[in-house]
């Protein structure tokens, strides 16, 4: 979706609708704010979905491209496919 502040409007209700939390709705919302221009709550949305991975006790490898997220948003950059 390439409309970010739809996105983030979807996202938003999908995370407030769901009976738990979910890591990659989280990251979902990270990257709608990002591309928004939001980085500050991209991360905060990001870190969030990372310390949710590491309560889960998933591997190291599902957590890398959460933290690669988090490292685009501290560049100021959305996230783009290569």
């Amino acid at each position: 979706m390439r409309d970010d502040a739809r996105a983030t409007e979807v996202i938003e209700s999908v995370i407030a609708r769901a009976e738990e939390p979910n890591p990659a709705y989280l990251d979902t919302l990270a990257a709608s704010r990002a591309e928004r221009g939001d980085f500050e709550g991209a991360r905060r949305a990001a870190s969030e979905a990372l310390a949710l991975l590491e309560s889960m006790h998933v591997p190291e490898e599902v957590s890398i491209e959460v933290r690669g997220h988090l490292e685009t948003f501290a560049r100021h950059e959305p996230l783009r496919d290569p």
